[in-house]
């Protein structure tokens, strides 16, 4: 095996897709990467939120390779430029890496954006004023042609920001962009549909997550001939569309309904029905909602990559004043004015400048005194909490359950999926602390043949905060199905436990 494909193997690096996020994460920086391969998925992944690259290439030609300078190290030249690379071969480069301040910096993880990039940087301490070489391999296999930029994060041992290294890459000799290896011939393109959708979009508003909401739209015949509509597709079974008739005369409408489910997660959804029409084109039907609970956030998840502090705003749909209890268990602080008093909109502060990575967690928690939302969680978006590894042979439905507020020994009742685990015995099923008692009360097989779990999630009341917090991680084990090591894996529990709720 070569340097470069054992480089690969040993650092296969890029954040993996989260379940919760359904499609990232990250959702986040929604423009599409600059350079990004047919077939390669930005990272991370979460809910429909994606993390892409678009920002990365700027200039090509006549940039400067002068040393990029951090707070603890100076990268030689600022950035790697790999030229051109033949498709489907591997390319090196080096660069050296300095520690610019008076302390030991030790380098722990290096952690490129896409897999098609390793690296490996001897020696990984470096004294004050010592410099290593960081070690960079480009494999081209599968690439399309042109111009390519992907980032590489350089990650020290007990900070929060990584040093940030751009790489950049001229792939020639493979297909052309857009083009697959057999492209298919030109087809003739169909006339435009006589008719006309009324709404010419349909937007149902705030929903809440797993809401299902129904609308009727119009559709008219604008031609001078009889129209028959064929089928209605959607780009997620989440959205339905149906027609009350498919045959109409000229100038005739007819009703469609259009059903939508809300994500599980909260933030901006958005799907297309396509209504058909024979020897036409198809139309496209744009649907969209804001997924979201009794007290609207913005943003929906904590994106420790564009920095360690930021802020949000809280807002209550029902216009009903609120209090903001508490950020992570911390007194909140307040921006733009806000004195912290009750009122429908607030804008809060939240900084994880000093925490150290070892302690950084998955879920930011907002609590409020909101009689609908005690509690908000927002996901916390850092290459550090999500480390790749080998496939997991299964994975849970959910990642947490937010159970709101709660009464001490009334249990709530929940179904938990095992996704790909076909067998029925648990080897583990508990809490890491006394906050809850967790209970398998039922099982059965979900349509695919997965597992799910009837469980019951008892509050105790104990080990609570002081504003009535509660929050453990529950663990989920099951026999290796190979007959090798145990498996297990965790989801977060949350909920406030207070007598000023209804039920």
């Amino acid at each position: 095996m070569n340097r470069a494909a054992s480089l690969n193997k040993r650092l296969f690096f890029g954040l993996p897709a989260l379940w919760a996020f359904g499609a990232l994460a990250l959702f986040f920086m929604a423009t599409p990467a600059v350079g990004q391969n047919e077939g390669e998925s930005p990272e991370p992944k979460v809910g429909e939120h994606r993390v892409t690259e678009s920002s990365l290439l700027t200039v090509w030609e006549g940039e400067s390779l002068e040393p990029k300078v951090g707070e603890h190290l100076t990268v030689t030249p600022g950035r790697a430029e790999f030229g051109d690379v033949q498709a489907d071969t591997v390319k090196e480069v080096e660069v050296k890496v300095t520690n610019t301040s008076d302390k030991p910096v030790i380098i722990k993880n290096i952690r490129p954006s896409c897999p098609c990039v390793a690296g490996e940087i001897q020696p990984n301490r470096l004294e004050p004023g010592a410099t290593g070489i960081l070690s960079l391999s480009w494999d081209s296999k599968g690439q399309t042609n042109g111009k390519q930029t992907k980032r590489v994060w350089i990650f020290e041992e007990g900070r929060n920001k990584p040093f940030v290294l751009d790489v950049f890459a001229n792939v020639f000799g493979g297909v052309e962009p857009g083009q697959g290896l057999n492209p298919a011939p030109p087809q003739p393109v169909n006339p435009l549909p006589t008719l006309n959708v009324d709404p010419p979009s349909l937007d149902m508003g705030y929903l809440r997550p797993e809401e299902k909401e129904t609308r009727f739209v119009t559709i008219t015949n604008t031609g001078e001939e009889p129209l028959r509509l064929g089928g209605i597709s959607s780009s997620c079974k989440c959205t339905v569309g149906e027609l009350e008739k498919k045959d109409l005369a000229p100038g005739e409408s007819v009703k469609m309904s259009v059903e939508l489910k809300a994500n599980k997660n909260p933030g901006p959804q958005s799907q297309t029905l396509t209504i058909r029409v024979p020897n036409a084109q198809p139309v496209k039907y744009s649907v969209q909602a804001i997924v979201s609970y009794a007290v609207n956030a913005e943003p929906t998840f904590i994106n420790m990559l564009q920095g360690n502090k930021g802020q949000i705003s809280l807002q209550a749909l029902d216009e009903a004043p609120f209090h903001v209890i508490s950020v992570d268990g911390e007194a909140p602080v307040f921006l733009d004015g806000d004195q912290g008093g009750a009122a429908a909109f607030h804008t809060i502060a939240w900084d994880k400048t000093n925490v150290p990575l070892e302690d950084l967690t998955h879920w930011l928690l907002v609590q409020t005194d909101h009689p609908e939302m005690p509690l908000l969680e927002f996901r916390v978006i850092h290459l550090s909490l999500y480390p790749v590894g080998p496939p997991e042979p299964w994975a849970l439905s959910d990642d947490r359950f937010m159970l709101g507020w709660m009464t001490p020994g009334e249990p709530i009742h929940k179904t938990l999926d095992l996704v790909k685990y076909k067998a029925e015995d648990i080897s583990k099923f508990e809490t890491s602390n006394d906050a809850f008692t967790v209970a398998i009360v039922g099982k059965e097989k979900t349509p695919k043949g997965d597992l799910r779990l009837k469980i019951a999630i008892t509050p105790t009341g104990k080990g609570l905060t002081s504003t009535g917090v509660a929050k453990a991680l529950l663990h989920v084990g099951t026999p290796s199905p190979d007959g090798g090591e145990p498996f297990e894996t965790k989801l977060y529990l949350f909920g406030v436990v207070g007598e000023g709720h209804e039920g």
